[in-house]
């Protein structure tokens, strides 16, 4: 049971306008549930995402008093984080460029999360330092200079097209949930939190998670997805649900008048490619239509 994704349009040019038809309230179906049903259900819900939709399931409904079987673990969803960041690079980033990924690599990434955990580390390491750079040079701010990986590369176009203060808005992070507040970016330097700084914080993030692959758990509060936080909430009632509330982090970085729109507004005119690039760094969960003026 996958609940209908929906769709983003976007709009750029003299007034940027982002719509969505993504399903609201999809917490609904939850409710009059009993929570291992829903624990069960959350998963099966969406088409990404499903080991931290079920880890938020799991914490939201042990907030609420039930009594429930853990989640996945917080090491199950970084991997999953970690695939989905490699997949936008592999993909998205590597399309930017020109350029195809083996499939065999693609096949590579899907299936790492689900590797025993020894292995699941290994590869995934393994992985970034193919498609990123190794984790411990990660931390450098020139870790991109001489490197010859997908995401070094489209960092140095990025740089060379002078793109790197796109979207730059003061203040903006305060407003979001991304891997640019996940990581903890530093926004003071001369890009701020433009597009070179949102594809700096998705290799920064990278590193944070190869580190939770083997960090203890800690299933308290929010799920860090690759995308931001996601936020599962439920009230119970004489056993079964009687409300629950799902915020994802599209939710709010797409929200109309939120980060995203406000970071495309910045821009002015802009080429459809860096808004492609920039809305990819806000990473949403569901197709979008640009739509450039």
């Amino acid at each position: 049971m996958i609940a209908a994704a929906g769709q983003l349009t976007i709009e750029t040019g003299a007034r940027v306008c982002i719509t969505s038809t993504r399903p609201k309230a999809l917490g609904q179906v939850f409710i009059g549930r009993k929570p291992t049903e829903a624990l069960a259900l959350a998963p099966l819900l969406f088409a990404v995402c499903g080991p931290a939709q079920a880890e938020a399931s799991a914490r939201a409904l042990s907030a609420a008093g039930a009594d429930v079987p853990a989640g996945p673990g917080g090491r199950a969803v970084a991997a999953e984080a970690i695939r989905e960041h490699l997949m936008r690079i592999a993909v998205d980033w590597a399309g930017s460029l020109g350029e195809t990924t083996d499939a065999a690599l693609l096949k590579a990434i899907h299936h790492m999360p689900r590797a025993a955990p020894v292995e699941r580390s290994q590869q995934a390491t393994r992985l970034v330092t193919l498609l990123v750079a190794p984790s411990d040079r990660l931390g450098e701010p020139g870790w991109h200079a001489g490197a010859n990986s997908v995401a070094a590369r489209l960092i140095r176009k990025v740089i060379a097209e002078g793109w790197s203060t796109l979207g730059g808005v003061d203040g903006l992070q305060a407003q979001e949930t991304s891997a640019l507040t996940l990581a903890g970016a530093d926004t003071s330097g001369p890009s701020g939190n433009g597009l070179l700084a949102r594809l700096m914080a998705r290799a920064a993030h990278l590193r944070q998670l190869l580190a939770e692959l083997d960090a203890e758990e800690n299933p308290e509060g929010p799920v860090a997805t690759s995308r931001g936080l996601l936020h599962h909430r439920a009230q119970l009632r004489d056993g079964v649900i009687a409300s629950y509330d799902i915020t994802a982090p599209t939710d709010v970085n797409f929200a109309p008048g939120g980060p995203a729109e406000q970071s495309l507004a910045a821009c002015g005119s802009i080429a459809k490619m860096p808004a492609r690039l920039l809305i990819d760094a806000f990473d949403p969960c569901i197709p979008y239509e640009l739509r450039a003026a």
